[in-house]
């Protein structure tokens, strides 16, 4: 074995250590998140302030280390709040109520529970003094804005919608630098994927904006490691933010594997194995199960550039960034979908093989019965949506890629689970089961779309009618146009639609030959 590796090991099994930080603080002015936080609240006549932050952020660091150490910051909080910090990656139903302000996101709420104050990002210990004092002597309002939405009841999609979700999916494109056209540039796996959808109708201008954006993306893929980081700033690709977290592996991993599949393109399989390379190596545990995340920093709060120009030995010399090595069955069941569909692009058994194994270890560690999945060995607020959501995707890609009808049932069950246990009375799917938690879970756009598709799927391979009415019931809310229209481009809804109409006919086709 080389002796960088011997270092590497070395490095990364150390860095478990500080892998709790953000979920067992060592200052005792912060709590976790509990159901009786509010009873406490209202008891005490405080306000409850939510410091919502990821354990790879580096401004979450900074805020820690410039913010909440400050003195006067401090008194404050001791004397008219009750402090919590939670690691968003352990809440996903809090992460995805609050996703807009992150990360850090920071939530003041009244003692009875209700939102006051919402911000988004890195406060400063100056603004933040002038905010706790104004929270204090009740000078704020609050901001709660309440939204009535008028569900598509038919659950479809409709002509005139499909029409401005195409217009605004062309339009969002970035002509001179690829991607979406946005202050943050990242691999957006649903515009890919729709993308091959209409390159494979002949639409050769998508595949021209396809092999343009993921051309572009490879700058954000560590050249020394491999594997993605999440995004870059100012509109290009050329400012990253060094985190690398599993869903910007999984996501981009799909992505430049189905683009080989479809073109056979020989560039967009090295981009693959470059990330696979560094899931392999730094988000892998031994026993095959995978890991969360690697922290944005190598010393917490200080910007890492000059230490990502550096080639791999003398990085390890330095050290490594933090790696969470907390696993969720959400972010296993991505991997191990993205580790599949590469194994269906290269037929290399080794791919299958880890998605396997993975897999086993969540079957063996994570599951709930009736076809669940917890998120992590203690789940506090859940089960969340997400976890089996992603189990249940990994599932139905293995059939397809083996035959093996076990995982086609495997699939089934998630998707009764989901129904059972997430489906909102009126349209979609929330985040999190109805709990005692005074903060109820919310639907989330992306996992809409995701467990829809997923429908799809279920409903494509076994011609289950109860699934196809579950993929109307995420319509109805994913084809209501505040919701569908709100975002700069929603081809995961565009997705759904063709996937559902392709499934309708496969399986007309399949019952009309027997």
């Amino acid at each position: 074995m080389k002796r960088t590796n011997i270092i590497l090991i070395i490095l990364t099994i150390f860095s478990i250590n500080t892998t709790t930080v953000a979920s067992t603080t060592t200052d005792s002015r912060w709590r976790n998140w509990s159901s009786n936080l509010f009873t406490q609240a209202k008891k005490e006549n405080k306000f409850v302030i939510l410091d919502l932050e990821a354990v790879w952020c580096h401004w979450c660091h900074v805020m820690r280390q410039k913010t909440y150490s400050n003195r006067e910051v401090g008194i404050l909080l001791d004397k008219h709040f009750i402090s919590v910090r939670v690691d968003q990656d352990s809440r996903p139903d809090l992460a995805n109520k609050y996703r807009d302000y992150g990360w850090p996101a920071t939530i003041i709420f009244k003692p009875n529970g209700e939102e006051l104050v919402k911000r988004r990002g890195y406060i400063p210990a100056d603004t933040m003094i002038t905010l706790l004092k104004a929270v204090a002597g009740k000078k704020i309002k609050s901001e709660k804005v309440q939204q009535i939405l008028r569900y598509n009841p038919y659950g479809r999609l409709g002509q005139t919608l499909r029409k401005r979700l195409i217009e605004k999916h062309n339009s969002a494109y970035d002509k001179k630098r690829g991607g979406l056209n946005l202050f943050q540039k990242f691999i957006d796996l649903d515009s890919i994927e729709y993308s091959i959808v209409q390159a494979s109708q002949g639409n050769s201008l998508a595949a021209g904006r396809l092999d343009k954006s993921l051309s572009a993306g490879n700058a954000l893929i560590d050249p020394a490691w491999g594997g993605v980081y999440q995004y870059s700033t100012h509109s290009d690709w050329l400012h990253p933010h060094f985190e690398k977290i599993m869903s910007s592996q999984a996501n981009s991993l799909i992505a430049y594997a189905l683009a080989y599949s479809k073109f056979k393109n020989k560039k967009y399989l090295q981009s693959a194995l470059n990330i696979h390379r560094y899931m392999d190596r730094f988000l892998t545990s031994p026993e095959g199960a995978f890991y969360t995340s690697q922290d944005a920093d190598l010393k917490q709060g200080k910007h890492s550039e000059d230490y990502f120009k550096l080639p791999s030995s003398e990085r390890i010399k330095l050290g490594i960034p933090r790696i969470d090595k907390h696993r969720y069955a959400r972010e296993n069941g991505w991997a191990s979908e993205a580790y599949i569909v590469l194994y269906m692009a290269t037929k290399n058994d080794k791919y299958l093989r880890q998605a396997k194994r993975a897999i086993s270890w969540v079957l063996k560690n994570r599951q709930l019965p009736n076809g669940g999945f917890r998120h992590g060995k203690i789940d506090i607020g859940g089960p969340y949506l997400g976890d089996t959501l992603a189990m249940g995707n990994a599932f139905i890609r293995l059939y397809k890629a083996t035959g093996d009808n076990k995982w086609l049932q495997y699939s089934v069950k998630a998707g009764r689970f989901i129904t059972k246990n997430f489906k909102n009375p009126k349209a979609g799917y929330n985040s999190a089961g109805v709990s005692g938690d005074i903060i109820k879970p919310v639907q989330h756009i992306d996992e809409n779309i995701a467990v829809t598709r997923f429908m799809i799927r279920v409903y494509r391979s076994t011609g289950n009618k109860e699934f196809e009415n579950h993929v109307r019931h995420g319509l109805k809310y994913l084809a209501t146009p505040e919701i569908a229209l709100k975002r700069i481009s929603e081809p995961g809804i565009l997705l759904v639609d063709f996937e559902l109409e392709l499934a309708r006919k496969i399986l007309a086709s399949t019952k009309g030959s027997r």
